[in-house]
């Protein structure tokens, strides 16, 4: 399946415009050298964790996705006023933020053509669900944190940093953009590691 076919497959699955699900597989294609699995926290739909798994080169990795399935939980203190202001807007307006399917996460991973036994969707708060499954993941090549808020993306780090191989790829969608993001970078301790993509996000390839 080339890029274009991928694209055309997984847009209806993820809210990432066209032109950044071809430029996501690309900046992960060039990068990802090393075995281990494919783990993204914060799917939704799962459309952009199948363009990962792609642009790692597929095959015998392992996909592992985590997510609520519940929408984003309450941000907190150190997440800012905006995070808050937002949050509460919303929630008004709609009733959850964020929200996405499991069943769709699970049908674009049977479209992408993952194998059943290397597809893991795992349904949960990051806190209740990594503590228990982190010793099941083993090494991870690609760890795209899409975690929004400051306990959610620690919470993360915490459990899954350490199982990032050296060579590994370590990608955060909202830093820069969420304040608490950030924050828990800066108390993980890996801030001064982090390339910046203004106007959001950042990335790392792991040392040895």
């Amino acid at each position: 399946m080339n890029i274009s076919e991928l694209v055309d497959l997984t847009a209806p699955y993820t809210g990432l415009p066209r032109d950044r699900l071809g430029g996501f597989y690309e900046f992960v294609r060039e990068r990802v050298r090393v075995p281990g699995a494919v783990v993204q926290c914060g799917v939704t739909n799962g459309g952009s964790a199948v363009i990962l798994w792609h642009a790692c080169g597929g095959g015998q990795r392992d996909l592992w996705m985590f997510d609520s399935w519940e929408g984003l939980p309450e941000p907190g203190a150190e997440d800012g006023g905006k995070a808050s202001a937002k949050y509460i807007h919303r929630m008004q307006a709609y009733g959850h933020w964020c929200k996405g399917y499991i069943g769709k996460a699970q049908e674009i991973a049977r479209l992408g053509k993952v194998p059943k036994r290397q597809a893991h969707l795992v349904k949960g708060w990051f806190a209740d669900t990594l503590p228990a499954m982190a010793k099941d993941i083993g090494p991870i090549a690609m760890l795209h944190l899409d975690a929004d808020w400051y306990q959610s993306t620690l919470d993360c780090l915490k459990w899954l940093y350490p199982l990032l191989v050296p060579g590994g790829l370590l990608m955060l969608d909202d830093y820069g953009y969420w304040e608490g993001c950030k924050v828990a970078c800066q108390e993980y301790g890996i801030d001064q590691l982090l390339t910046v993509t203004p106007p959001s996000g950042a990335w790392m390839i792991k040392e040895a």
